[in-house]
């Protein structure tokens, strides 16, 4: 009966781990970005993204900054009622090589609109998903 226990408590803290560990996938980095972007920090989304894969580390910091800045020029000049109050991740697909991502999205605005959406995700060097600035379907057949 003490093997028991212990072998139930081993695969409980297994699962437990595992049902943790999975910060990494592409639907994780997109719903903490889009989270992010709701709460209204725009760089919690930029910070996510890839602009080029072997820019280095200070432009790639460049790009994101400024696109971040042109990201809250832009919600800025939203109306009340076309501001999302809430995102809900629906689906996630890997390309066949799994090397891009698209992950599906339901945004819901502040005047009851849903909508759905896609992001398009690829890997970095350091093998974190990361968010595309441009995607499209065609990358899912590679």
């Amino acid at each position: 009966m003490k093997k028991l226990g212990m072998i139930l408590t081993l695969v409980g803290g297994l699962w437990l781990m595992t049902a943790c560990s999975s910060g990494n996938t592409p639907s994780a980095v997109v719903e903490k970005a889009l989270k992010g972007l709701l709460a209204g920090d725009v760089r919690a989304y930029t910070s996510k993204m890839i602009f080029e894969e072997d820019a280095e580390p200070e432009k790639e910091k460049e790009a994101q900054e400024d696109f971040a800045k042109m990201m809250e020029s832009e919600l800025a000049k939203k109306e009340e009622q076309e501001k999302v109050t809430a995102i809900e991740v629906t689906g996630e697909e890997l390309s066949k090589t799994g090397a891009y991502a698209r992950v599906t999205y339901k945004e819901t605005l502040a005047d009851g609109k849903e909508a759905e959406h896609s992001i398009y995700l690829t890997k970095d060097k350091e093998g974190a998903w990361r968010i595309l600035l441009f995607g499209s379907d065609k990358m899912m057949d590679e």
